[in-house]
């Protein structure tokens, strides 16, 4: 496994299509930034629906399982493209401030907003929770327990931007769908939760900015 998969931070961020037409816009020249647009049209293609067609819920939780570890793999395939017209540290700002604008492109749902919102909250607040505690776990030689949690905050990605991009009509789904994804995603958050204890009092770019670091630096390796 590479090092930058251990790394939680990475998957912070729900892409939405709208935000990845947007990301460090004002910093990209014109087309630029047409790499990304393209591997997140892949994405929907190749991972969304799919999942969102399933016609029973066995078929549900094998094109689920599968389109995860797909989706993270164009994700990272989504954030070098940026890292490589950005820099590093441009790129950090960017995605830092991105997490924002997610929350505002929920926000202009008129569907199940609440729940959405709530869930990606969540999602935010896990990863900041497993990437500061990252050196603990990592000094406590408990490789099997970041794995998992990885795997989990990449479960609660896809199926956030899976619910997205349902209810915001990119990807047709049936209500059964949206059920199953949202309770999936929970569980997945609740393990999470159940693995560490979420500290009150968080700084976002504190936080994740050692994490950011070593994935950036990873990619060199």
């Amino acid at each position: 496994m590479k090092m930058e998969e251990f790394q939680p931070a990475v998957m912070t961020l729900i892409f939405t299509p709208n935000l990845v037409k947007e990301f460090g816009r004002a910093s990209l020249r014109e087309g630029t930034a047409d790499t990304a647009i393209d591997v997140y049209t892949q994405a929907i293609q190749t991972t969304f629906k799919p999942t969102a067609r399933a016609k029973s819920v066995l078929e549900f939780e094998e094109r689920w399982s599968k389109a995860i570890v797909r989706y993270a793999k164009l994700y990272n395939v989504i954030l070098r493209s940026y890292i490589e017209r950005l820099g590093h540290s441009h790129f950090r700002l960017e995605y830092i401030k991105s997490i924002t604008q997610a929350q505002h492109d929920f926000q202009k749902l008129s569907l199940a907003v609440h729940d959405l919102s709530d869930l990606y909250q969540r999602h935010v607040a896990d990863s900041i929770n497993i990437a500061t505690n990252y050196d603990e776990i990592f000094q406590n030689n408990e490789p099997q327990k970041l794995d998992r949690v990885n795997a989990l905050l990449r479960e609660s990605n896809y199926g956030i931007t899976l619910l997205y991009l349902i209810l915001s009509g990119e990807v047709p789904g049936p209500l059964w769908v949206i059920l199953k994804a949202k309770d999936q995603t929970h569980e997945s958050l609740a393990e999470i939760e159940r693995t560490f204890r979420l500290q009150t009092e968080s700084r976002l770019s504190g936080s994740l900015k050692g994490d950011f670091d070593f994935f950036l630096d990873a990619r060199g390796k």
